[in-house]
């Protein structure tokens, strides 16, 4: 168990590190990601999650 943490925490370090890198080189593109990329990504996530809900109450009720 100790390991995997270990593994996560190295993972988390080195992400971290590239992104902190790819800012630095590309401020504009980190901008443009940060403020279209993450809203668009939040509204995907909530939409598939809330597909993934929905279908089987309308399918259960006979609405499809």
């Amino acid at each position: 168990m100790t390991y995997m943490i270990q593994t996560i925490k190295t993972w988390e370090i080195t992400f971290d590190q590239k992104a902190e890198h790819f800012i630095f080189k590309h401020p504009f593109l980190s901008f443009v990601g940060i403020v279209v990329g993450v809203p668009i990504f939040i509204l995907a996530a909530v939409g598939v999650s809330t597909t993934i809900v929905i279908l089987p109450i309308a399918w259960m009720f006979g609405w499809l």
